[in-house]
């Protein structure tokens, strides 16, 4: 279990640090009934006929062979069903486990953390607009605003064609209705109207959040010199997954193990939810060797490495991540995201 460090020497002169925890998930497990040769073997009526073969057996024997195994083949289907029905119940939930290993870093130059939404645009036109409008004044039901919408777009139409309509309302209803993009903007563009295409911003879903950490690890000694290699080939194992394989061939991939980022000063993190984060993988480790001078350890050790992690969050934000209290159950003003770090913090071990 590697609880990697940088810097080794001087540390207390770096109160402000990062840690980042290994957690590995343990996905659902599954049981399996297998009949295994034994259940066939007393399931058979040469096992009930006491080695007697049937050829050599009585009428009456015979007869009664055949009532036991009828017997016999009923309580092994009710075992059987019994026995799936307690392994369907004990299929046991996936989870992730603190595995020991860790690795904590000065605090990064330079951290930036962005939190952001998405969002749409869409037009509603003449029809969805003015069901916009009768939905938010509350005053019909569904269907009436349907009709409504499309009484108004065709009393425009009617106007037009009857000639009752105003010179303006013409234009506008000339400008929307007529059909063709050649067509519609050459009218457009004699009459000098334009249809409102009530332009409306939708909310959509929000992002996952990314981050880099960047580091560089100057080391001042040769134990300094291998903890930083070693930090190095921990990121690069943690980035990549394990092989799945049947009969030395790899089938598939079991996911990269996750890794909790926390935040701390003077051994303890911090408690604002802005600096808090969900569990996340890594997408990238970038390590840049000698960046700035050409000097080497003894032994061939570089004096310099620069490191840049790039990581993603395993699933995305809610207000009540940010402050839960906002949430009934949960009003002590701290965010969630601090609550989980502290359940890891005591406990090293944390549910999805």
């Amino acid at each position: 279990m590697p609880q990697l460090r940088y810097p080794l020497n001087d540390s207390e002169k770096y109160p402000a640090t990062i840690q980042f925890k290994v957690y590995k998930t343990d996905p659902p497990t599954f049981n399996f009934v297998k009949r295994t040769a034994k259940n066939n073997a007393n399931a058979s009526t040469d096992n009930i006929l006491g080695g007697e073969s049937l050829a050599s057996a009585s009428p009456g024997k015979i007869s009664g062979v055949i009532e036991k195994a009828k017997k016999l083949a009923k309580k092994q289907a009710e075992d059987v069903a019994r026995i799936e029905n307690t392994n369907r119940a004990r299929i046991k939930e996936s989870k992730a486990r603190f595995t020991g290993n860790s690795c904590t870093l000065h605090m990064p130059q330079g951290l930036v953390i962005n939190d952001g939404v998405q969002y749409d645009t869409t037009e509603l036109g003449v029809f969805g607009s003015g069901i916009e409008a009768g939905m938010n004044a509350g005053t019909a039901p569904i269907a009436a605003l349907v009709a409504g919408g499309i009484k108004s777009g065709v009393g425009d139409l009617t106007r037009l064609i009857s000639g009752a309509a105003t010179q303006q309302s013409a234009r506008i209803a000339a400008a929307r209705f007529t059909p063709g993009a050649a067509l519609g903007g050459a009218v457009r563009s004699s009459l000098q109207t334009a249809p409102n295409p009530n332009m409306r911003v939708l909310f959509k879903s929000v992002g996952i959040r990314e981050f880099s950490f960047s580091f560089k690890l100057i080391p001042k000694s040769l134990e300094e010199s291998d903890e930083i290699t070693k930090i190095v080939r921990f990121f690069r194992t943690e980035l990549y997954p394990e092989p799945l394989k049947e009969k030395n061939i790899n089938l598939a991939y079991k996911f990269p193990n996750k890794i909790q980022v926390v935040l701390m000063y003077n051994g303890k993190p911090y408690k604002e939810s802005a600096l808090n984060f969900n569990l996340m993988f890594l997408k990238g480790v970038a390590a840049n060797y000698n960046p700035s001078q050409s000097t080497f350890f003894t032994g061939g050790r570089f004096s310099e490495i620069d490191m840049t992690l790039t990581m993603q969050e395993d699933r995305t934000l809610d207000k009540f991540d940010v402050d839960d209290g906002l949430s009934d159950e949960n009003s002590n003003g701290i965010g969630l995201a601090t609550n989980r770090v502290s359940q890891y913090l005591k406990t090293g071990l944390g549910g999805l």
